[in-house]
């Protein structure tokens, strides 16, 4: 908070996570991976060249939503997110 007083910004965070409504996203730089949270595979998008998210290159980029996925779910199990009603933690 004493950073976004003094310099008028906020700490940018390397990675950011959200999960509502049982979709889930993981950020980084400019690239977004999201899915809904059982679903199986990511939808990729570079906000850099695609600003409205209208073209998923996942199957171009396996290395980047492998890396965003393994991000995305050290995140979850650390910060228990997990489907509604789950009875197990479907991360591990």
């Amino acid at each position: 908070m004493k950073q976004l007083f003094i310099t008028g910004k906020g700490a940018e965070h390397e990675y950011m996570y959200w999960e509502h409504e049982n979709n889930c996203a993981v950020k980084h730089g400019d690239w977004k991976a999201e899915k809904k949270i059982n679903a199986k595979n990511w939808q990729l998008y570079n906000l850099g060249t695609d600003r409205t998210e209208r073209f998923d290159i996942a199957d171009k980029h396996p290395d980047i939503v492998k890396n965003l996925n393994d991000h995305w779910q050290q995140w979850a199990n650390t910060h228990k997110v997990f489907p509604k009603g789950a009875e197990h933690d479907p991360y591990k």
